[in-house]
């Protein structure tokens, strides 16, 4: 194609008609249609240059030119554009353009047609109306001395460098999407190219190398800029400045296939190479920095990570303005670290900061401004306050509409992050209407294989699933391992979560064993893939720790979650939140099995990295010191049980409305301690507040209510108060039978504790009665 395409510019030029030729024509014509958003950015761009990506046929006849201006009307969806080329014989052209008449040469000779060769460069002189979406544009073609054409031809030849014509075109391909193309002209190039000229091998396996990076072919990428350095290898020196790019070029590659180890090894290599050169001015080795950063935070390594962060920072705040905007990149660079490692104080303080800088330097509606009031949200909603996280993303939402087309994925990506605060208040219905819309723009601009497509569609899965919809929800999560199977790229670790969203729907429906499966099938992918400990691996144990507890296997479980415990402790700073996540699983399965002892090492544990957190989290603070109290009642420890409850009222009292369901539950559990103390005075006291809660909520519950008269009741007889006791039994049946799940266990229990109080042989059989029923 390539040479087709040189061929005909060949013969264009032979025949080529010059300004000052009397035979060439004035004024030329050109009909056609363009969509509406070409046509506004054409009115937007009046008096600047214009150039077709295309050889261009015109004709002298403006009546022929006019009727396919107008044909093109009959598309409601286009404007039909008649535009006047004029040419001044008194000017040079650019020796690049070329136009030549057709009239002896084509079939068509009634149309008169001149045909001009590919990127011909033209003035917008003027646009005006001819009649409703049918539009006369004026243009004039430019000599070779236009300063604005002077200037960018500079720009573009300092961005191509020394190729030559066909090279630059294989590189123009690429820049506008036509891979195979571009790969046809350098792979022409390179077969033609003598094996001794290593220059242009070099640049033309580097070349092959980007096109086949940008197909996603990246092991053969990696394979063609590695020959490139070999190549080069042979003619510089191993600590060549020139070799920098080149080892960046293979890096990105590297870390685009998650080969995060050696990627981080050439890294180092190009910071050892500038290390070597006196001449290289510090500030070009915050880039640097800050991709040996990124990587140390892939591999898990939060230590290193901060080391170099704060390099680049260090060499950015001594060199540059207060307010200079690649601080702010560093800034955000450092948040977004900061985020990964569950650091959301830290995170939410540099993204601060890079804000502050953006606000000087930035209109309010910036895109820019966008993405950081959105990466600000998901901090907010990593640290539980949907609130927050909502008026942050909304911000950014309304710079998006105001600036972004419709369709870009940059507002799919938003619509997305917004959801998932939704997702985090249980707003369900809400969040997968969101989804909808961001999966539309994605499907409208991607290819059907883009991951991001999968993504969604597992995301949307996951509502589903929510929402009970369970066989939605499988569907879904089909297509989405339909789409990654045949993606370009290397997608093991999407579908490896992808078998995690399918085994969960599993757990949803009750099937433990299938979804066990799933979750192993993961664990293979992950485990081959990144090693032994990865955090993705340490999830993988979680998940399979989480399904061997619903399968009540609790050592199995317990197994499960230390592997992911080891896992995380080498990876994360010691007060990461995801630690004591995994602490309360392995003190819950302790408790399941009966092993009160090691469930309260597990709880402490846990209750020790919340009390170092920078920012304790008042929920997570409640449950520990609630779930410490009841470990201790197993253990018999009521003192000490009774003191962790009250800890736990205490923040309740300070954090929530006093009438709050959670405070009633705390009461109760209260209550039971002072019971096991037997001080039942107070246990009533602390049960009456709870009941006044329950009883006094908008929509009482016919269960929680029963629980607290049960426990009246044995409070009562714990006072010798038999009559109270039988009151508050007869309270706590009738609730349990008014509830849509009765408990007839419970009420089986009660009725025999009425019979044994009161001696009342009508309650007895009344129980024997309940139980032959059941």
């Amino acid at each position: 194609m390539g040479f087709f395409m040189k061929d005909l510019y060949q013969q264009i030029k032979d025949i080529h008609i010059e300004p000052s030729d009397a035979a060439c024509p004035r004024i030329l014509y050109r009909g056609q249609g363009v969509f509406t958003d070409e046509f506004d950015r054409l009115k937007n761009n009046n008096g600047s240059l214009l150039s077709f990506n295309s050889f261009l046929s015109m004709s002298i006849n403006r009546q022929v030119c006019e009727l396919f201006a107008d044909s093109a009307r009959e598309d409601p969806s286009m404007i039909g554009i008649l535009f006047c080329i004029y040419i001044d014989p008194s000017v040079s052209v650019p020796q690049s353009t070329c136009f030549a008449s057709l009239k002896d040469l084509t079939y068509f000779q009634s149309e008169e047609e001149v045909i001009f060769s590919m990127h011909a460069i033209f003035r917008i002189e003027s646009i005006k109306q001819i009649r409703d979406r049918l539009w006369e544009v004026e243009l004039k073609l430019t000599c070779d001395n236009d300063e604005q054409l002077s200037e960018l031809k500079t720009h573009r030849q300092n961005e191509l460098g020394p190729s030559s014509g066909i090279e630059g075109l294989g590189i123009l391909m690429m820049e506008m999407g036509h891979f195979d193309m571009a790969e046809e002209i350098f792979q022409t190039l390179l077969n033609l190219t003598s094996k001794t000229d290593y220059e242009k091998s070099a640049f033309l396996y580097d070349a092959l190398g980007a096109v086949k990076h940008s197909k996603g072919a990246s092991k053969a990428a990696f394979s063609l800029c590695w020959r490139t350095i070999e190549i080069k290898l042979k003619y510089i020196t191993a600590d060549d400045l020139s070799l920098v790019s080149y080892y960046n070029n293979l890096a990105e590659i590297l870390r685009g296939m998650a080969e995060y180890s050696t990627a981080l090894l050439f890294y180092k290599h190009i910071l050892n190479i500038q290390q070597r050169h006196s001449s290289v001015d510090e500030l070009d080795f915050v880039p640097t920095y800050n991709n040996i950063a990124l990587l140390y935070t892939k591999i898990q390594n939060a230590e290193c990570a901060q080391i170099f962060y704060q390099k680049a920072l260090d060499v950015q705040e001594k060199r540059l303005p207060e307010y200079h905007p690649d601080l702010a990149k560093t800034y955000s660079n450092i948040a977004a670290y900061k985020r990964d490692i569950g650091d959301y104080q830290s995170a939410l303080s540099f993204y601060q900061k890079a804000l502050k800088i953006r606000k000087k330097s930035l209109p309010s509606d910036h895109p820019s401004m966008a993405i950081l009031y959105d990466n600000i949200g998901t901090v907010y909603r990593s640290m539980q306050d949907s609130s927050a996280a909502l008026a942050f993303s909304q911000k950014a939402l309304e710079i998006q509409l105001k600036s972004l087309a419709l369709d870009s994925v940059d507002l799919a990506i938003i619509y997305k992050n917004i959801a998932a605060v939704y997702i985090s208040t249980g707003d369900f219905a809400t969040a997968l209407s969101l989804h909808e819309k961001a999966l539309e723009i994605e499907e409208n601009v991607l290819p059907s294989y883009h991951p991001n497509l999968a993504e969604s569609n597992n995301i949307i899965g996951t509502i589903h699933t929510s929402l009970g919809d369970y066989s939605t929800a499988l569907s879904f999560h089909a297509k989405s391992i339909e789409i990654l199977e045949m993606s370009l790229h290397n997608n093991l670790s999407a579908i490896a979560h992808t078998y995690h969203f399918i085994a969960k729907v599993h757990t949803k429906i009750g099937d433990y064993s299938t979804a066990l499966s799933f979750h192993q099938k993961a664990f293979e992918i992950q485990d081959r893939q990144f090693g032994a400990d990865h955090t993705e691996v340490a999830d993988t144990y979680i998940y399979i720790g989480l399904t061997y507890s619903a399968l009540r296997n609790y050592s199995a479980a317990i197994f499960s979650f230390e592997k992911a415990l080891k896992i995380y402790q080498k990876s994360c700073f010691v007060h990461h939140p995801i630690l004591s996540q995994i602490y309360t699983l392995i003190g819950i399965q302790y408790d399941s099995a009966c092993n009160y002892a090691e469930a309260l090492l597990s709880y402490q544990k846990q209750l020790e990295i919340q009390q170092t957190s920078t920012a304790p989290s008042s929920s997570d603070l409640i449950h520990i010191f609630n779930r410490i109290g009841e470990t201790h009642d197993s253990l018999g420890n009521y003192s000490l049980s009774l003191s962790f409850h009250q800890k736990s009222l205490e923040i309740q009292q300070k954090t929530l409305q006093h009438d709050h369901i959670d405070i009633a539950e705390t009461y109760d559990k209260i209550g039971i301690a002072y019971q096991r103390l037997e001080n039942f005075t107070t246990a009533i006291a602390f049960h009456k507040e709870a009941l006044e809660i329950k009883v006094k909520s908008s929509q009482p519950d016919s269960l929680l209510l029963a629980t607290t008269y049960t426990y009246l009741a044995a409070a009562h007889q714990g006072i010798q108060n038999y009559s109270d006791a039988l009151n508050f039994s007869q309270k706590a049946i009738t609730a349990y039978e008014d509830s849509s799940t009765p408990n007839f266990d419970q009420i089986c229990s009660i009725y025999n504790n009425m019979a044994y109080v009161g001696s009342d042989l009508y309650q007895y059989w009344a129980c024997i009665s309940l139980v032959r029923t059941v």
